[in-house]
């Protein structure tokens, strides 16, 4: 998408930089909006198209709604005044050509969206300064008076072939009339006779009005192309200076054509002739004949004759093609019945030979779902004689790692010169350690995880016997070291106390001296760690 304000192309709806609504980014036969900040506050307005018009520059003042000036003395409306002033100034400018070309039409939207109009409203200030121009003539003169007068009279009496050659005279009325009864017959004689005609125009914008956008509508449904003749249809609600009735009869004729009277009668009902623009009687008319004839009498249409309006407009065909189309239709249902028998034919002897292969599939079939059945029997008594292993398997390897956890974490029994002991196997693990506690020593801050291999610790703390039995050989042992059972409070059972850290080292090496034939290889006594006695 495009900035026409500073000149940028983004992936988004509107402009990061300065807020302004995003355009599809210009081709370049398309017109360039050479903005400068500069330019943009006290004029200096290039505007060049890239086709065989000339290049015009213009000067003016501009006060846009992305550039913001620091001006406190105007208020929201005046602001919003000058600019709307400034858009119809530049509309004037555009029409002095009298038409309104796709570059110029780009051209305005961009000038739109730089100065903040709204769309509705812009449409207003385009058609105003349209009219203003100047640039078509209002009054007609007396032989176009007559062309007009001559239209009408074969608009009356349903004479298609002579309107298609009055056509022409018609279209070069419309180029240089600004005349609500021209511009309306022309585009209706081109969506009844030549809709992509009238299509065509529409789409490039060559005359830029109401009556045009009116019967583009009728145009398109036509041509098969009925979303789009509905969003025509909406656009008629920017042209508010036309009775908003007139589109009742464009809905009630798409709705007729598709969905037939009943839905569309209601539409129908609700129009009300004077309510309209008396350009459409006959329109109205001829609505009123094919879905409400009671109302066909009414006093503002009694004597209006419509017939033109009812065979191409209303049924959105001509008499021509109602009869091309009968004789079409007529043709298909002959050839359809003949297609029909000569199918049926084929189908009695498709069916035959259908029958032969299908009895010839089921014995196949029937012969494969046996032989499938035998290997799928032969596969399941192969894989649970797999399965069957494999469990074998598991559960040997299973009783193994349980007899080997058995064997290493059994309690381990050991003896010194007729004293007992046990080691009680700890399985290894994680755990958290310490205290963030205030009362807390430093030494036990902070908490932090510990993770243990496996280990054997003493059943319970080494007795004052055990303590007695080792320390009793050598002979110097007992009075070099241990001197004596020191503890206070005697016990063969009780732990041994009074024992010096340096004691406890000398205890610790010579049990591992004695007991060095019943210790796995690789394995010693020694003082549990601070963790391992958590």
């Amino acid at each position: 998408m495009y900035c026409p304000n500073c000149k940028k192309e983004f992936q988004s709806k509107f402009c990061p930089e300065c807020g302004t609504k995003l355009i599809d980014v210009p081709s370049q036969n398309d017109i360039n909006l050479n903005l400068s900040d500069k330019a943009a506050v006290v004029g200096g307005v290039n505007v060049t198209r890239n086709d065989s018009h000339n290049t015009t520059s213009y000067d003016q003042r501009i006060i846009s709604t992305s550039n913001v000036i620091n001006n406190t003395t105007k208020s929201d409306a005046q602001l919003h005044n000058e600019c709307v002033q400034q858009f119809l100034e530049f509309c004037k400018r555009v029409f002095r050509n009298g038409l309104l070309i796709e570059e110029e039409k780009q051209e305005l939207e961009a000038e739109r969206l730089r100065l903040g109009i709204d769309s509705k409203e812009a449409v207003q200030l385009i058609e105003a300064a349209r009219k203003s121009s100047g640039s078509r003539i209002t009054t007609l003169g007396v032989r176009d008076s007559m062309t007009l007068a001559n239209i009408n009279i074969y608009i009356e009496k349903n004479n298609a072939k002579v309107l298609q050659g009055l056509i022409p005279g018609l279209s070069a009325l419309a180029r240089n009339y600004n005349v609500d009864e021209i511009l309306c017959k022309y585009n209706m004689l081109l969506a009844a006779l030549y809709p992509d005609k009238l299509i065509s125009e529409y789409e490039n914008n060559s005359a830029d009005e109401y009556w045009q956008t009116y019967w583009a509508a009728i145009a398109y449904a036509k041509c098969d192309k009925r979303n789009v003749a509905e969003d025509t249809i909406v656009k008629l609600g920017y042209f508010s200076q036309y009775p908003d009735a007139n589109s009742l009869l464009l809905s009630a004729v798409s709705i007729y054509s598709v969905f037939g009277v009943e839905l569309a009668k209601g539409y129908v009902d609700a129009i009300i002739p004077e309510q309209c623009s008396s350009l459409l009687h006959p329109f109205i008319k001829a609505l009123f004949l094919e879905m409400s004839p009671e109302r066909a009498d009414e006093i503002s249409i009694a004597n209006t004759k419509c017939q033109f309006y009812s065979d191409y407009i209303v049924s959105l065909e001509s008499p021509e093609e109602k009869e091309a189309r009968r004789k079409a239709e007529e043709e298909r249902i002959r050839k359809a019945e003949e297609e029909r028998k000569r199918k049926a034919e084929e189908e009695r002897k498709r069916n035959a030979e259908e029958e032969r292969k299908r009895k010839a599939e089921e014995e196949r079939k029937r012969k494969a779902e046996e032989e499938r059945k035998r290997k799928a029997e032969e596969e399941r008594k192969r894989k649970a004689g797999e399965e069957r292993k494999r469990k074998a398997e598991e559960e040997r390897k299973r009783k193994a790692e349980e007899e080997r956890k058995r064997k290493v974490f059994e309690t381990k029994i050991f003896n010194v010169k007729g004293i007992s002991f046990e080691m009680v196997a700890v399985e290894g693990g994680t755990f958290n350690m310490g205290s963030n506690d205030s009362e807390a020593f430093d030494l036990e801050k902070p908490v932090h995880s510990v993770t243990l291999s496996d280990y054997y610790i003493g059943e319970t703390e080494v007795t004052q016997e055990l303590w007695e039995a080792v320390g009793s050989n050598p002979s110097d042992f007992w009075e070099a070291v241990m001197d004596s059972n020191p503890s206070d409070f005697k016990g063969d059972k009780y732990p041994v106390q009074r024992v010096s850290y340096d004691d406890c080292i000398d205890f610790i090496n010579k049990l591992n001296t004695l007991l060095a034939g019943q210790l796995p290889d690789g394995r010693k006594f020694r003082l549990p760690t601070e963790a391992q006695w958590e």
